[in-house]
């Protein structure tokens, strides 16, 4: 509804003119800030937009994941393209998994079945969570994914089973659609009636925290670019993200973005960062630099973005990228060692294959490994076996400057508050077609 409501203002302001069924290729920078952007269409014709001001909005990277509740689209694209143009990127490793997606689709069943009397069991039939929790069903999403992560891996199983046959019993006949019409509907049109039986279900890529590092109005550490929503570090999340912050990041920081962008473009490029835990990250950036063997071929965002099939659902107009299919070995990587329990031999199996491919989507992995990597402790959403407890003196965001340009590194803040840049350009070519839209004033 909160969609429709925004497509339809955007579609009713004249001011707005809207590129349907473009992919962005890269972002244009000129003299170290961002001023535009490189499209292609549905027939792969190249289109440059110049700007005064960017947004990225292009949503998190939960669709890296194979089993995942987010849109096919949540690829990470908006993080890994600043990236590129040397944005500082914070706190990747954190990365939400709801426990409980029917098995096989992405269909989320929220908590409230659970808070209304569903419980989990296992293949026996045991309710496991009473002993891993005093909460039981009702711990953190984190905690109940966790176990269930541990049931799978100890009994071979695909998924868990939700019983929530109780609440029709004790609410009597109707119960269920009463009080969850459209999960209902979601689990009848996938042939199941959870008023009679328990369903499967299965932790699933959700949220994720990190993100390009902005400050209190979206603007990144590269002059010219900004950011929006969940593509965003906004820090509200911290560990472990509630649900309704995601309305703050996208509503709030969202509207503040805008208002910034259109201030930025109109004011002669006034570049002056909010925010003291903003300028706090910057000073404390650290430099991850990576070797790969395809990086000279990894400036477009398009190739290797999702897995064989995962596009099919994408919305009519939407222009899908040349390739649309990442290898088996990136998703199987990602499941194996950036999912909800990492350690150190798993994440460095996982970065060796990476490093064997040049797309976005090996970069990005690569960078939420690292992160993951240099954060040896366990907290909220990202959990070590090898680091199982917390660690006080890490209980703060860290920022990086990836660079895929250089050998294998972690270079420590330096001594400049001003953020380390990668100095990647794309330089207009006169052959494509240039787009100037200047902001009204």
């Amino acid at each position: 509804m909160l969609h429709a409501h925004l497509a339809a203002r955007v579609l009713a302001d004249e001011r707005i003119r809207l590129l349907e069924g473009r992919t962005i290729v890269s972002l244009i920078e000129d003299s170290g800030a961002v001023t535009g952007a490189l499209l292609r269409d549905g027939s792969g014709r190249a289109e440059v937009v110049s700007a005064e001001a960017v947004v990225l909005a292009t949503g998190g990277y939960a669709a890296l994941y194979p089993r995942t509740s987010s849109h096919a689209g949540a690829t990470g694209t908006g993080v890994v393209l600043a990236a590129r143009v040397g944005a500082l990127i914070a706190d990747l490793e954190f990365v939400q998994f709801h426990p409980t997606v029917l098995a096989g689709t992405g269909v989320l069943i929220s908590e409230a079945v659970r808070g209304a009397g569903a419980v989990l069991r296992d293949a026996a039939g045991r309710r496991f969570m009473r002993a891993a929790s005093p909460a039981a069903e009702l711990a953190p999403r984190d905690v109940v994914a966790r176990e269930i992560h541990r049931i799978l891996g100890a009994g071979g199983a695909e998924s868990v089973w939700l019983d929530a046959t109780a609440i029709e019993r004790d609410g009597g006949s109707g119960a269920f659609v009463r009080r969850f019409p459209g999960i209902s509907a979601a689990l009848q049109a996938h042939g199941y009636d959870w008023s009679r039986e328990p369903v499967p279900v299965s932790p699933a890529a959700h949220y994720t925290m990190g993100g390009v590092l902005s400050d209190l109005d979206g603007r990144s550490t590269v002059p010219g670019l900004f950011s929006a929503g969940e593509t965003s570090s906004t820090g509200v999340h911290g560990a472990n993200r509630l649900a309704s912050n995601s309305l703050l990041e996208g509503l709030v920081f969202g509207a503040r973005a805008g208002r910034a962008a259109a201030d930025y473009a109109c004011n002669g490029g006034q570049w002056k960062p909010r925010g003291r835990g903003f300028a706090s990250l910057v000073r404390s950036a650290e430099r991850v630099g990576f070797a790969s063997r395809g990086v000279a071929a990894a400036r477009s965002s398009s190739p290797c973005d999702a897995v064989p099939g995962r596009n099919a659902a994408a919305p009519d107009g939407v222009a899908k990228p040349e390739s649309t299919a990442m290898p088996e070995s990136i998703a199987t990587a990602v499941a194996a060692g950036l999912g909800i329990e990492r350690n150190a031999r798993g994440l460095a199996a996982a970065d060796a294959v990476f490093a064997a491919h040049g797309c976005a989507a090996s970069q990005l992995a690569r960078m939420i490994g690292a992160a993951a990597s240099i954060r040896e402790e366990s907290r909220g959403a990202h959990q070590r076996a090898d680091f199982p407890r917390p660690d006080p003196a890490a209980a703060h965001s860290r920022a990086f400057r990836f660079d895929f340009a250089e050998t294998p590194t972690r270079v420590p803040p330096a001594r400049s508050t001003a953020p380390a840049r990668a100095g990647i350009r794309t330089k207009n070519d006169h052959s494509v077609p240039e787009q100037r839209r200047h902001v009204p004033c």
